[in-house]
């Protein structure tokens, strides 16, 4: 079986933490770490392992991020065919 995923990708940080604040609170992260995700990549990590393979189509920003998450999904099994943008679709999305 041959599957494919269009859709995003994003680059998060995720922080463990004993357990979720409420509004306005502010609790202490044990630790934290950056990951690939995004609604298409977590779709296709998942394709890839029912499957075998699955094809990732994708825009990826042309940056340390956007190859970083490339390099990190095809680390998990999914061939990722992006296009690359110059620039992040939110300039926030620098890294910390």
């Amino acid at each position: 079986m041959r599957v494919a995923v269009v859709g995003h990708a994003e680059w998060g940080v995720f922080a463990h933490v004993e357990r979720v604040p409420a509004a306005g609170e502010i609790v202490q992260a044990e630790d934290s770490w950056e990951e690939v995700g995004g609604g298409g990549a977590v779709a296709a990590v998942q394709l890839a392992r029912l499957a075998g393979e699955c094809v990732f189509l994708t825009a990826l920003g042309d940056d340390e991020l956007g190859r970083l998450a490339k390099r990190s999904l095809e680390r998990l099994g999914v061939r990722v065919e992006a296009v690359w943008r110059p620039e992040a679709a939110n300039s926030d999305n620098t890294r910390r």
